[in-house]
C-alpha cells in the first residue's frame, strides 16, 4: 500500500514537470526563432551597408576622374595662354622689358646655384631677347643638356620659340641651343604634343626666312640641318 502511494506521488510529480518541460521547449524555440530573425536582419543590413560602400567608392572614383580632368584642362589652358601672351609680346615692339640689371643678377645667381630650369624660365618670362641671350652666354651649355636635359618641356618649347623669333643675329651659340633643345623634346609628353607642332612650324618658317635673307651666312649649313631635324620631329606629332 505504501509503495502504491509513492508511485502515485511520483506520477503526480512527472505530470507536474511536463508543463514545465513544454514551456522550456517553447521558450527555446522562440529564442531560436528570434536568433534566426536577428541573423536575417543583420545579414540584410550588412548587404545594404556593403552596397552603399560600393556606391560611395564609385562616386568618389568618378569625382576623382572629373577633378583630374578639370585640373589637367586648367593647366593646359594656362600654358596655352602663356604661350599666346609670349608670342604676342615677342612680335610687339612696344613691350616693356623688366629691369635688366636686377634680372641679370637674379639669373646669374640661379645659374651659379645650378638652378638652370628656374633661370631660363625667369629669362623667358621677361620676353626680352637680350635677357635670353645673356642667359645663354652665362649658362654652362653642357651642364644644361647632359647627361639629361635640366629644362622642363614647356621651358624648352619657349626657348626654341624665343631664340628663333629673331634670327637676324643668329650665331653658333643660339644654333647649339636650338639643336640640343630640339633633341630634348619628348614627343610622349602631353603638353609637348599639344604645343610642339606650332612651335616647330614657327621654327621651320623662321629658318627659311633666315636662309633667304642670309644666303652667305656661315650658319646656313647648320640651319639646313636643323630644318631637316625639325621635319623629322614634326612627323612624330
Amino acid at each position: 500500500m505504501q509503495f502504491l502511494t509513492v508511485m502515485e506521488q511520483f506520477d503526480n510529480y512527472l505530470q507536474h514537470l511536463q508543463p514545465m518541460q513544454d514551456s522550456t521547449e517553447e521558450v527555446l524555440n522562440k529564442f531560436s526563432g528570434f536568433r534566426q530573425h536577428l541573423d536575417s536582419i543583420l545579414l540584410k543590413h550588412r548587404n545594404t551597408v556593403t552596397e552603399a560602400l560600393l556606391e560611395t567608392r564609385k562616386d568618389v572614383k568618378g569625382l576623382e576622374i572629373i577633378l583630374s580632368r578639370q585640373i589637367h584642362e586648367t593647366i593646359r589652358s594656362e600654358i596655352r595662354r602663356c604661350f599666346e601672351n609670349q608670342t604676342t609680346a615677342i612680335r610687339s615692339q612696344t613691350n616693356t622689358p623688366a629691369p635688366m640689371y636686377d634680372a641679370k643678377d637674379t639669373i646669374k645667381l640661379l645659374l651659379h646655384q645650378g638652378q638652370f630650369n628656374k633661370a631660363f624660365h625667369q629669362a623667358l618670362l621677361a620676353n626680352d631677347l637680350n635677357l635670353v641671350e645673356y642667359t645663354l652666354k652665362n649658362a654652362d651649355h653642357t651642364a644644361v643638356f647632359t647627361p639629361d636635359c635640366r629644362l622642363e618641356q614647356k621651358v624648352l618649347l619657349s626657348l626654341i620659340q624665343q631664340i628663333s623669333a629673331d634670327m637676324s643675329n643668329h650665331n653658333e651659340l643660339k644654333q647649339n641651343y636650338l639643336a640640343d633643345a630640339l633633341l630634348a623634346i619628348n614627343p610622349m609628353d602631353s603638353i609637348t604634343r599639344e604645343h610642339a607642332p606650332k612651335v616647330l612650324q614657327e621654327l621651320f618658317r623662321n629658318c627659311q626666312i633666315f636662309l633667304v635673307n642670309n644666303p652667305k651666312n656661315q650658319q646656313c649649313s647648320n640651319v639646313r640641318m636643323l630644318m631637316k631635324a625639325v621635319q623629322t620631329y614634326m612627323d612624330q606629332f
